[in-house]
């Protein structure tokens, strides 16, 4: 009887030790889910057919994890194991079947700005698992612009259009950076020559750290072989564009040329300025 009792103190004494020891899981990694479907099902990414979607995963620094879909195959939950110290995620899409580096968009002398859309997201991983919702944010602007000619009266002269024209957008900013979710400093210079169905020119404006850039015009036997520089930024800042927008807005211009000056408007917001030249 003595020895069955001794052991059935053994026995407790071991099932309260056991029940009293946590288990130490913090070498133990966390189950993080990535909700991909608000991308996948919303505009303009649900009517994309070869865009590309990049994930990348950073901890204490360092890219631990990098995922590339194209937009046909890109699941709408992505999972993965991460370390339980925290980590931060970096998406980026871009239209085109092709991926940026370590969340960084350069943009070469003489080309324009990528379509890229991107986004960053600080998450919890200390528990066994987390979930996050990505949501991709627009960071470049399409700048549309349409030329019309004035007489002294201010009416209209039939046949102009921006082929009498050479516009080059020159500024400041030369790509994005999706780690810090800030433009990245360069030179960017780019001849306007693509058009719309309607005449207008257009290009893609990556995303400013301020009001500089600008517009150079010159080209039309009417103009000094300088040409002149429209203000374009400060243009759009005075007419109360916002360039620090989560997601950045489309900007219509219209250059009306008179044999006295020329006037910017910004459409859909207020009239922004007018240069007065000698052409």
């Amino acid at each position: 009887m003595k020895n069955k009792a001794f052991l059935t103190v053994l026995a407790l004494l071991a099932a309260a030790a056991a029940c009293s020891v946590k288990e130490d899981r913090t070498d133990c990694p966390c189950l993080l889910q990535v909700d991909l479907q608000h991308i996948l099902s919303s505009e303009p990414f649900r009517d994309m057919t070869s865009g590309m979607v990049s994930i990348d995963c950073i901890c204490q620094g360092k890219y631990i994890a990098s995922d590339a879909y194209l937009i046909p195959t890109c699941p709408s939950i992505m999972e993965k194991t991460v370390p339980r110290r925290g980590v931060q995620l970096i998406g980026t899409l871009l239209p085109e079947p092709r991926r940026i580096t370590e969340g960084k968009a350069f943009i070469a002398l003489g080309q324009q700005a990528d379509s890229l859309y991107a986004c960053r997201a600080v998450v919890d991983t200390r528990g066994e698992e987390a979930r996050v919702e990505l949501d991709l944010y627009k960071q470049f602007s399409t700048v549309y612009i349409s030329v019309i000619a004035t007489d002294t009266d201010g009416k209209a002269v039939s046949g102009a259009a921006p082929d009498d024209l050479l516009f080059q957008a020159v500024g400041t900013v030369a790509g994005f950076d999706a780690c810090s979710m800030e433009p990245l400093e360069g030179t960017f210079s780019y001849g306007l020559k693509d058009r719309t169905a309607d005449g207008e020119l257009t290009f893609r404006m990556p995303r400013q750290k301020d009001a500089g850039i600008i517009l150079k015009v010159k080209g039309s036997e009417d103009f000094s072989e300088e040409g002149i520089t429209v203000p374009m930024g400060l243009y759009l800042e005075r007419a109360g564009y916002d360039f620090n927008a989560a997601w950045l807005a489309d900007i219509h211009l219209q250059v009306n040329i008179s044999p006295t000056d020329i006037t910017i408007s910004v459409l859909d917001w207020e009239d922004a300025g007018r240069i007065d030249t000698d052409i």
